[in-house]
């Protein structure tokens, strides 16, 4: 165990914000708060179940990887429950590692408290050089926006309730690796052998779609007989809106695809959307600012519901549409957008893109899906895998029980999500090492041969798929 220690050498009893005091939870607090008992000064509603379960993680004698009240500086209340929840151990890759959570009471959320209390564990592990992770609920958007702020930046991948692991690298060090596949928590059941699948997710470019943009009579067939027998597969593309149209003939009775890297699910039925996550103008304006004063010759472009807008400098690749809105870079950052574009001519997605997350910080999620200068922000916390895991959520069907493919970075989050992912023949070298498997290519009809391995196993083993009503 690695010790959490003061100046003095002794065991940290506090940690101290501008707002709040984390004193940890002694044993006789423990005790109490397990029997029901409770102190004046602690707010009506701690503690919750949730804190008593944090609270029999007390240590006796106490140490600093313990749970810890979290009390306002102004008035004394105690308004949750936090802590560094350990001791620390190594995690895959062979750095200490811990575990961060913060609870706070109904009426004590919105204030910046959460942010301030986790800040605050986050320091003390920074101090000790312990790399801390987190596990959220991909359907609760303030725990995703906390974390996503707080650098949680790495998705290690799900655990069986559904949460979603998020690791927190160390100043000054790389981006998380994925842990080895074949030791991935959650990924498969216990005997083994990978849970059947449910629902099939894929990438269009450089995976359903061929090179030339079609879907194959192959493919075509695949997901009409998916289809058929209920086994829903859907379509996750940071495409726009505007550029998916063409495959809303394939999508199945479920009705949904996930478009702009998981900025907004639409229903293609309804003709409307189920849900968007988009970015508020400050960080857009923000980004955009950060961005120029380092890259002069870097241009803008926004996706929007309504459709695409770029600014006067913007260099695309292709010829743009009449309908597209030429703005001012104030215009482009008056609203809520889905995606935030940035070209850069002259430099590789791939070599600038760690860059603009850094000067992006925590306001925003900065991936690419191609080979040229092109970056795709979107909202923190938003990505491929946090919109699908809610989605999955919503049809009752687990991460081990999702089979997901693609090709580029923007689909890394998924593959490592996903209980069973495919990355293709030709894919990106990081969406290659973040899945458990690898597709044929898109133009060998990669995305058909899955589908039909699946179906023809669900024949064999006498499963069926769930039906999508």
């Amino acid at each position: 165990m690695v010790p959490l220690t003061g100046e003095a050498g002794e065991p940290v009893d506090c940690v101290t914000t501008s707002r709040l005091r984390l004193p940890l939870v002694t044993p006789e607090d423990a005790a109490g708060m397990l029997a029901g008992r409770r102190r004046i000064s602690w707010h009506p509603d701690y503690p919750g179940a949730g804190d008593r379960d944090l609270a029999a993680l007390a240590a006796d004698p106490p140490h600093g990887w313990g749970p810890r009240h979290v009390v306002r500086a102004g008035d004394g209340a105690t308004i949750g429950c936090a802590g560094l929840v350990g001791p620390p151990e190594a995690a895959e890759d062979g750095v200490t590692e811990v575990e961060a959570v913060v609870r706070l009471v109904e009426d004590a959320r919105g204030h910046g408290a959460a942010r301030e209390a986790l800040a605050g564990l986050l320091a003390e592990a920074d101090r000790l050089g312990v790399r801390v992770r987190a596990a959220v609920r991909p359907d609760d958007p303030a725990a995703m926006r906390l974390v996503s702020r707080a650098g949680f930046t790495g998705l290690r991948g799900s655990r069986e309730g559904g949460e979603l692991v998020m690791v927190r690298p160390l100043p000054g060090t790389a981006a998380i690796p994925p842990p080895a596949p074949a030791r991935r928590p959650a990924r498969r059941p216990a005997q083994g052998r990978a849970a059947t699948p449910r629902l099939v997710a894929t990438d269009l470019d450089g995976t359903l779609l061929r090179n030339d943009g079609t879907v194959s009579p192959r493919t075509a067939a695949a997901l009409a007989r998916a289809h058929e027998v209920g086994l829903p597969v859907v379509f996750v593309t940071g495409r726009p809106l505007r550029w998916a149209a063409q495959v809303f003939e394939h999508v199945g009775r479920h009705g949904l695809v996930i478009v702009a890297n998981g900025a907004l699910v639409w229903d293609v039925g309804a003709g409307e959307p189920r849900l968007q996550r988009t970015i508020a103008p400050d960080d857009v304006a923000a980004v955009v600012r950060a961005v120029r004063a380092e890259f002069a010759d870097a241009s803008f472009a926004v996706e929007r519901l309504e459709g695409f807008a770029v600014e006067h400098t913007y260099r695309p690749q292709h010829e743009l549409a009449p309908d597209v809105r030429r703005e001012a870079v104030a215009e482009l950052a008056s609203q809520p957008v889905q995606k935030l574009l940035v070209r850069n001519p002259g430099v590789l997605a791939d070599d600038y893109a760690p860059r603009v997350q850094q000067l992006a910080g925590e306001r925003v999620e900065v991936t690419f899906s191609n080979g040229d200068d092109l970056l795709e922000i979107s909202a923190a916390g938003v990505t491929k895998a946090s919109t699908l895991a809610l989605l999955c959520e919503e049809l009752g069907v687990k991460p081990g029980e999702v089979v997901a493919l693609g090709d580029m970075p923007n689909d890394v989050a998924m593959l490592r999500w996903a209980g069973t992912s495919y990355a293709m023949a030709q894919a990106h070298p990081l969406a290659a090492e973040a899945a458990t498997r690898t597709a044929g290519s898109n133009d060998d009809d990669g995305v058909a041969e899955v589908i039909e391995r699946i179906l023809a196993e669900d024949v064999e083993t006498g499963s069926a798929a769930p039906s999508q009503g």
